[in-house]
């Protein structure tokens, strides 16, 4: 115990001398004395250990190693931002000679960088045009949460990137493709011989088994040493009582169907006039048909002895008859009303709305012939799907879309159209039918989908179908089989080239649906700012490169002089803009709500509200060409939906903000616009009257919030910005370290909105075409590609020449005694704007859907005839 306590423990450095001459110091525990080292024992020195060690310095070339890496991070970041300014958020470069760290240090706090490791905010704003931050909240990192729905968006984004590619080109059949031809080519033989029931064609992908038969079938003749034929073996031993139809089976085969009734067909001479109506206006936009193809089909009288075919045509009627709403011959017959009290109010009625029955006669005919619950689908069946919901969408029950398109795309699936290796071997011009006919189909899920904000049906990873031959009709076949299905050089763009890229803007409309309008947890809005930049500024950038790679004759020209490509350009657009406001209408800020939201940080509502006047804008130049050279309906019913879109995010934009007069003058202009948009709809689509009476209704100008003065609303903003950017650096100085946005004040606001207008003018300048402004006519030039920078309250307002040049939008009363003063401050209540925010998201049909389902007199739900269309589930 004595030695164990005597011991001391040795002290691990040398001495102050010994250290000063950097020899041995063996330390005091073994010299004689217990305090010094035998050198400082030898020459009787004090032996201390007060002097702190030095310590080493870094390696050498530590630090030209660390400015290298700093050097390649700071080219790298520079190259993925290259209009970010990163000297504003990590101080300016670093001169070796002129260095001074008390002067550098006085600098950052200039540029408000606050001391390592805190972080200065990032402004989104000055990350990327159009979309900025001023939540507290936000934090310049991006979350795991975010990264992973960026990667599954770019990942659903895929086959967009795909198509938009410069390089993109029709891809080649390879041998994987061919081999897959040949397995159900095998399939469907197979089951012929067999004797299989199910022997006409049906598709089977690889989780049906089918290439695992194969490879079985294959070890079999090689363990055999001979070639075994998988289907003679099966015919040998099976049980034909299980392989033969049943009887009861066979009866019902064709129940349900019924002979065309011919006292229905349309005259000679009527029935041409149909057929160029509806590939005039219907086929121009959805383009299902070939026209050629059908006309020759017709004049050869196939409707005669083709049950599919005939239905075709009579679709193809009740979709023309809209167009001859005022030919008698098309009306509904008042011998075949329901009732005498119905045909009495058909005859007194003084609104003349029996023109709205123009078509339902061959919609009866085409419900009559039936439809077998036990026949494989085909390509006129998966026709008349599309025809059905073109027809529908006009009607009470445009809801029903979403369920017909559905059906459609899966009986699409049943016949493998969705597989280019299904059709590798088909006839040229079947594949091109077929090829339509799923495409359209797809183009009116997406449409449904987000007008009723319900799940696709289909995903873009679930086929790998090419897009349409970008040919015009008569190009298909040619007395040059090397010709054949080629547009000739100097044509110009074919009918078919607005709808392939309206095809490249559904991708992104599927996108949207599978994020940001999913009911998936994994999907749900973030509360973090970035994590939603993220996905926002995704789909923006796809948006982007879509509107790049238009083709300069496809882009929106209000001059254009071609009626059919103006036509589909302005359609084109139309869906442009509104797939915009899809995308940032789930994060417009709901103003009246007390607690401040994250979606305040990005401007979508500005986004959506240039989206919505850029679409007045297109409508105002329909309407003119259309009463310019008398063609009716100058408007799509396809436009419906955007008009009513633009209109609620507009009305949003009024009881939401304060508007100077200009501002609010701009915005009712845009509003009577699509109100005169709506009623020209209406003249041929009954269910677009509905989005009328609710614009009546919701543009009274009596209930606006009252407008500011000019100067005071200036002012007034630079007060309030003032005072959040007080409130938000005594919150970011005691959160400490904790990042907090950046709050602004008005001399720095004033020069980042300038640096971003500068930024954005260069990034318009290298996007888009110059365009000029055009001269000499009454319609309008205004920009359909909008950019994501503060609306100018300045700016002149968009000219109008319904509203200006002939007063034909419908104004709302007024009353004069309405005067705001100033000390009214009146808000718009919470109900009413959480109801338009609802309508901005819903389509007003669907408020009348519970009163359909349940056999509303409206809609005549409770007659067979409709189970038959749409199915006994649905009610």
């Amino acid at each position: 115990m004595a030695t164990d306590i005597n011991k001391k423990r040795k002290i691990q450095r040398a001495c102050d001398i010994c250290r000063k001459k950097k020899i041995k110091c063996d330390g005091p525990m073994n010299s004689l004395s217990s305090h010094k080292c035998a050198y400082c024992t030898e020459r009787d020195l004090e032996c201390t250990y007060i002097e702190e060690a030095q310590r080493r310095g870094p390696p050498k070339g530590y630090l030209e190693t660390v400015e290298q890496r700093c050097g390649r991070l700071e080219k790298l970041l520079q190259e993925l931002h290259p209009d970010f300014n990163f000297d504003s958020y990590v101080g300016p470069p670093i001169d070796r000679q002129t260095f001074d760290l008390v002067t550098y240090h006085d600098l950052l706090d200039t540029l408000e960088i606050p001391p390592y490791p805190s972080q200065k905010p990032i402004v989104i704003d000055d990350l990327r045009p159009g979309l900025s931050a001023s939540d507290p909240s936000v934090t310049p990192l991006s979350s795991e949460s975010s990264a992973n729905s960026l990667s599954n968006l770019k990942r659903i984004l895929t086959r967009f990137y795909k198509a938009v590619s410069l390089d993109a080109q029709r891809e080649s059949d390879t041998e994987e493709t061919e081999m897959e031809a040949r397995t159900q080519l095998s399939v469907a033989e197979s089951m012929k011989r067999m004797g299989a029931r199910d022997h006409h064609w049906r598709y089977h992908g690889t989780a049906s088994g089918i290439q695992f038969i194969t490879h079985l079938q294959e070890l079999r003749s090689r363990a055999a040493s001979r070639r075994m034929d998988f289907i003679s073996c099966v015919n040998r031993v099976k049980r034909q009582r299980f392989w033969e139809v049943p009887e009861w089976e066979l009866a019902i085969a064709s129940e349900g169907l019924s002979p065309l009734d011919l006292s229905s067909w349309p005259e000679k001479g009527l029935d041409q006039q149909l057929i160029d109506a509806y590939f005039d206006h219907v086929n121009l936009h959805l383009p299902l048909l070939n026209r050629k193809v059908f006309q020759e089909q017709y004049n050869s009288c196939k409707w005669k002895n083709h049950h599919g075919f005939a239905r075709v045509c009579l679709l193809l009627f009740a979709n023309g008859a809209r167009y001859l709403d005022d030919d008698p011959r098309v009306i509904w017959p008042l011998d075949q009303c329901a009732s005498e009290s119905g045909r009495d109010t058909i005859i007194n009625d003084p609104y003349d709305l029996r023109r709205y029955s123009a078509g339902w006669r061959y919609v009866r005919s085409y419900l009559r012939m039936g439809q077998s619950i036990v026949q494989g689908p085909n390509l006129f069946e998966l026709q008349g799907r599309i025809l059905t919901c073109q027809f529908v969408a006009g009607t009470a029950i445009p809801h029903f879309i979403w369920i017909v398109a559905g059906y459609g795309l899966r009986s699409a699936q049943e016949l493998g159209i969705h597989m280019r290796a299904t059709l590798l071997h088909a006839d040229p011009t079947e594949r091109e039918l077929c090829s339509r006919a799923f495409w359209c189909l797809y183009h009116i899920d997406r449409i449904s989908c987000s007008a009723i904000g319900r799940t696709l049906a289909i995903q873009d990873y679930d086929f790998d179908l090419q897009y349409p031959a970008d040919v015009d009709d008569e190009y298909w076949s040619t007395e040059d089989r090397e010709k054949d299905f080629q547009q000739p050089i100097g044509k110009g763009p074919s009918i078919l080239a607005t709808f392939i890229e309206t095809l490249k803007l559904d991708h992104i409309v599927g996108a949207a649906l599978q994020t940001i309008h999913t009911h998936s947890k994994g999907w749900l809005k973030s509360k973090d700012i970035t994590a939603n930049y993220a996905v926002l500024a995704e789909l923006d950038s796809a948006l982007n490169n879509w509107e790049k790679q238009v083709p300069q004759a496809l882009k929106w020209n209000p001059q254009q002089s071609d009626t059919r490509l103006f036509k589909q350009c302005a359609l084109l657009y139309c869906r442009y803009h509104y797939v915009r406001m899809l995308i940032h209408k789930p994060f417009v800020p709901i103003q009246y709500k007390a607690k401040k939201q994250h979606s305040d940080a990005l401007p979508s509502l500005r986004i959506c509200v240039e989206a919505a006047r850029s679409l007045a804008s297109i409508f105002d130049a329909c309407l003119v060409r259309g009463r310019r050279e008398q063609y009716q309906p100058s408007v799509d019913v396809e436009m419906a939906l955007p008009m009513w879109d633009a209109a609620t995010i507009l009305l949003v934009d009024i009881f939401s903000s304060k508007q100077t007069a200009s501002e609010r003058e701009t915005a009712l202009m845009c509003l009577r616009c699509c109100q005169q948009t709506s009623a020209v709809l209406e003249g041929t689509w009954r269910q677009v009257a509905k989005y009328s009476d609710f614009l009546v209704s919701l543009m009274d100008e009596s209930i606006m919030p009252p407008i500011v003065d000019e100067s005071r609303a200036g002012s007034e903003k630079r007060t309030r910005q003032d005072d959040d950017s007080g409130r938000s650096k005594k919150r970011a100085w005691r959160a400490g370290s904790e990042p907090i946005m950046n709050p602004r004040g008005e001399n720095e606001e004033s020069n980042l909105q300038s640096r971003s207008q500068s930024r954005m003018n260069t990034l318009v300048s290298q996007q888009e075409p110059t365009r000029t402004p055009f001269v000499g006519t009454d319609i309008p030039f205004v920009s359909s590609t909008p950019t994501h920078d503060i609306p100018n309250p300045n700016m002149q307002l968009p000219s109008f020449p319904y509203s200006q040049a002939r007063g034909e939008y419908p104004s709302q009363p007024s009353p004069a005694a309405f005067v705001p003063s100033t000390q009214d401050t009146f808000q718009p209540s919470d109900i009413m704007y959480d109801w338009l925010m609802n309508m901005a998201s819903a389509a007003p049909q669907t408020l009348s859907m519970s009163s359909m389902a349940l056999g509303g007199a409206e809609g005549g739900i409770d007659d067979p005839i409709w189970a038959q269309l749409f199915g006994d589930t649905v009610f």
